[in-house]
C-alpha cells in the first residue's frame, strides 16, 4: 500500500524505561534534510539515506526479484532483545493521514543491522 505524501521513515525501538514519547526512540530525516544517495552495478542497485543519531537507511533490489530494506545502527548494539516498528509519518501538512506501521521486528542482542521483507519494504 502507498500513500502518497509519506516522506519520513523512522524506527522506533522499545525501551524498558519509561521516556518521551511512550518509551521508544524515535528517529527520522525532516524532508528539507533528506539527502538520498544511489549506487549499484548489474546484480544489484541501492538507495540509501543517513539518519542523524541512528546510522543509515538502504532499500536494495537484486537481479531476479530480491528487494529489501535494511537499517544500519551506528549506535551501540542492544544488550538485550527488544522489539522495533518501522512506521511511515506523514509531513507536517499531511496531519489528518496519521502515521502507518509498515512492519515490526525484534533487534537482536549485539545486532547492528536490521532488515525488513520484501513486502514490508514495499510498503
Amino acid at each position: 500500500m502507498r500513500l502518497p505524501g509519506l516522506i519520513v521513515f523512522l524506527l522506533a525501538a522499545q525501551l524498558p524505561s519509561p521516556a518521551a514519547h511512550g518509551g521508544e526512540l524515535r528517529f527520522g530525516v525532516a524532508p528539507d534534510d533528506s539527502a538520498w544517495s544511489s549506487g549499484g552495478n548489474r546484480l544489484s542497485c541501492h538507495l540509501s539515506q543517513q539518519i542523524p543519531r541512528f546510522g543509515g537507511a538502504r532499500f536494495t533490489s537484486k537481479a531476479g526479484g530480491g528487494f529489501s530494506l535494511s537499517f544500519r545502527l551506528e549506535r551501540e548494539p542492544a544488550r538485550k532483545r527488544r522489539q522495533a516498528r518501522l512506521l511511515a509519518v506523514p509531513p507536517p501538512w499531511r496531519h489528518e493521514t496519521g502515521k502507518v506501521e509498515i512492519a515490526k521486528t525484534t533487534l537482536s542482542t549485539g545486532s547492528t543491522l536490521v532488515t525488513f521483507s520484501r513486502d514490508a519494504s514495499q510498503r
